[in-house]
């Protein structure tokens, strides 16, 4: 009978299952075009406003599909014939299978092959997508619709609770605001443990939306699931409050290595040179966002925007030198947070958050690194204490990062295929100092990502460029645009200031080759680092190595 009532459905649907699944052809069809054309910002702008098209056509086929056979009301069809519940719902989810989600893995399985991707790497992106996309979005949407009589009863419902929840959010970041703390509506965002909150928050939605089914399609419970969902949808929204420590744990106990984990000390080095920062490279420069856009997708004007409200702020930032030992050859230590307090005779005079960590050079094989936590202190609390001696306690949730077999190219030619990267175009960017690369990939997309040119024959070796966007799922999986992974990185081998001079330069491309190492998680911990007598002015940056 499920069978039957799925065809009465298609037939009745047909439009709109066409609707639906032509929208998500045509987002695969322009993410496809923008990867073979990066500079044109017409075709990615577009994309990104048809993912609200494949989203809005994908809601409206589950929500027409559950109105056929409404639950609420005494005069349905299926109640008078009558119709086994049970298969009224394997019909619906037959309908959202075949009628949804197929489409999807299609569309999705098609682009990625079109890309160059083998059949079992295609078909494993496409699948993951779309897992991810039944759960987190379909399901839900099914649920919501059982709870409604019709289309614009649903519709009316949706309104208001994103009207609700536009406001709840609101409220949240400005009293966030106003009370000078990180924002509250998504704090976790763009963590490597980000993805612990985001599966609790689609858990919980998708466990209220299989109660609300079970209670409406074999108990016509409509009040008690009317009571449950918002309760579930609520909880799930809340999951961005849980507290950092937990979340740590948890990622500590995922992948503990004790043994390791023992090894590794870190602490502060006072008596350290002042930082220095890069030739061209302003010290309030959010250096973290930049390798966020690279190795997410961000948008890059992000950056531009935020490194002008710091200016405009004129907070100071300050230099806090610190030092790993104990790890592992070759590793990296990545602060996924540092919360900083600083304190004067057991008084706090500031309480916040690390900026960003500042390595030094790597030496191959080395077992220990130095280094400067960013700390950007408002511009009152800095004159009042610059030169009055403090005490910095900074706890550190760390990562250790472990290095993988690096991969050479050429640095100019075809496209670059690799393990872990999957496929990179290279060449020159516009301003012809970087050997810029933009790679695709059906893998997850690499928590660290270093690149440098190489000369065989003089055996010179240009700076490395590391850039950072941990993400420490077990799993790969987005719900938009498509299956596919995008990321970016250049290698320069120009000044574009005239300040230096680099040792692989322009003339040399033609014999250079590019070094990739991608860098994945190893073990994570917990260490507090205290230093007393410190006094701020001594850790401002030396603005001289910048001119």
């Amino acid at each position: 009978m499920a069978w039957h009532i799925f065809k009465k459905d298609f037939v009745l649907l047909w439009p709109v299952v066409l609707l639906s699944t032509l929208a998500q052809f045509g987002l695969n069809a322009l993410m496809f075009a923008s990867d073979h054309d990066p500079q044109s910002q017409y075709l990615l702008l577009t994309a990104r406003l048809f993912v609200i098209v494949v989203f809005l056509a994908i809601a409206l086929a589950i929500i027409l599909a559950v109105h056929q056979d409404p639950i609420p009301g005494t005069r349905q069809d299926w109640l008078i014939r009558p119709i086994r519940r049970r298969d009224l719902l394997l019909a619906k989810l037959l309908f959202v299978l075949l009628a949804v989600q197929l489409p999807m893995f299609a569309g999705d399985l098609i682009e990625a092959l079109a890309q160059g991707f083998g059949v079992s790497g295609a078909a494993g992106a496409a699948l993951g997508r779309n897992l991810y996309v039944l759960v987190t979005l379909s399901l839900p949407i099914l649920g919501f619709a059982a709870m409604t009589r019709n289309a614009a009863q649903t519709i009316g419902v949706g309104v208001v609770y994103l009207i609700a929840l536009t406001a709840a959010t609101f409220l949240l970041s400005n009293v966030a605001r106003i009370s000078g703390q990180e924002q509250a509506t998504n704090p976790l965002a763009w963590t490597g443990v980000a993805w612990i909150e985001q599966s609790v928050s689609h858990a919980v939605l998708a466990a209220g939306a299989v109660a609300v089914l079970l209670l409406l399609y074999f108990k016509r419970r409509l009040v008690l699931a009317w009571s449950l969902f918002p309760a579930f949808a609520a909880a799930s929204t809340l999951a961005v409050f849980l507290p950092w420590s937990w979340l740590f744990c948890v990622q500590e106990a995922a992948a503990a290595a004790p043994s390791a984990a023992q090894a590794v000390g870190v602490s502060l080095q006072p008596a350290a040179p002042r930082y220095r920062p890069p030739p061209g490279a302003s010290s309030d420069d959010y250096a973290m966002g930049a390798a966020q856009v690279q190795l997410r997708g961000r948008s890059a004007g992000d950056i531009a925007v935020e490194n002008r409200v710091r200016r405009a702020q004129g907070d100071v930032t300050v230099y806090a030198p610190v030092s790993f030992r104990g790890l592992p050859p070759g590793s990296l230590p990545w602060a996924d947070r540092a919360a900083v307090t600083l304190t004067r005779d057991g008084k706090v005079v500031f309480e916040g958050r690390g900026d960003d960590l500042k390595l030094d050079p790597a030496v191959p094989g080395q077992t220990s690194r130095s280094g400067y936590e960013a700390i950007r202190i408002p511009a009152l609390v800095f004159e009042a204490a610059r030169n009055t001696p403090l005490t910095l306690t900074i706890d550190y949730s760390l990562t250790v990062l472990e290095p993988r077999p690096p991969v050479t190219a050429a640095a100019l030619g075809a496209d670059l295929r690799a393990p872990g990267l999957g496929r990179c175009a290279r060449g020159r960017d516009s301003d012809g100092d970087e050997i810029e690369l933009r790679c695709l990939s059906t893998a997850r997309t690499p928590s660290c990502l270093s690149v440098t040119l190489q000369d065989d024959v003089t055996g010179q070796r240009n700076p490395e460029n590391l850039i950072c966007a941990p993400d420490y799922s077990p799993f790969n999986a987005r719900p938009f645009p498509d299956a596919l992974n995008r990321f970016e990185i250049e290698a320069p081998f120009r000044d574009r200031f005239g300040v230096g001079r680099y040792p692989v330069s322009g003339a040399q491309l033609g014999r250079a080759r590019l070094v990739l190492t991608r860098y994945e998680p190893l073990l994570h911990l917990s260490r507090r680092v205290t230093a007393s007598q410190v006094r701020l002015a001594d850790w401002t940056a030396d603005a001289s190595a910048a001119r």
